[in-house]
């Protein structure tokens, strides 16, 4: 499940302005209809177009329509260009239809259903970069799927996925681990897969 839905995210800062949908690398992979094609997103941006209009990790992005043109269906012949075109952000407006991973319902609580019914717009436009791509915490008292927490130690676990880390970051991590200081964090998971060489 989504960390962010069982406790808040927590907030750093920006490094430097940049433009763009905000999207993250994209994975390809088969759908399993025909030569139709995923373009999975690997993250967001935080404060980009791509996160404000709730886009988020692990979408699986099918179809594409640019502004008010036809939904055009990714396919091994095309879905590079597109691939390319999403993470380099060109201006403009795109309509993304998207499959996404439900929650388990009372009835089956151990299937995530695949959703293809949803869709967003999004127009590139300026915002902040921050190296810091996602950040949150999990409190032990947030665990409501399980009767045995009374048996549990008391823990407040943060995690820090990054996509970079430079000295012109520092500031931006110091006031991460400062927010999670005070959140009482005593176990963190820091993240730099996303990270270059």
């Amino acid at each position: 499940t989504d960390p962010a839905s069982k406790a808040p995210m927590t907030r750093a800062g920006t490094l430097q302005e940049s433009f763009g949908l905000g999207i993250g690398p994209l994975f390809a992979s088969p759908t399993g209809q025909d030569d139709n094609i995923y373009l999975t997103v690997g993250y967001v941006y935080r404060g980009s177009p791509a996160e404000l209009a709730g886009l988020r990790k692990g979408d699986n992005i099918y179809a594409i329509a640019k502004g008010a043109g036809n939904p055009i269906t990714i396919t091994r012949d095309n879905y590079q260009m597109y691939m390319k075109e999403l993470f380099s952000s060109p201006s403009g407006t795109y309509n993304l239809m998207f499959a996404r991973y439900d929650a388990p319902t009372e009835d089956d609580p151990g299937v995530y259903p695949l959703n293809r019914n949803n869709a967003v717009e999004i127009t590139a436009q300026t915002y902040g970069y921050d190296p810091i791509l996602y950040a949150a915490y999990l409190k032990k008292a947030d665990i409501t799927t399980s009767e045995n927490t009374g048996n549990w130690p008391d823990f407040c676990i943060g995690y820090l996925a990054m996509e970079s880390f430079d000295l012109g970051a520092q500031f931006v991590l110091e006031d991460q681990l400062m927010q999670f200081a005070q959140a009482g964090i005593n176990e963190l998971v820091l993240d730099f897969s996303f990270c270059g060489d």
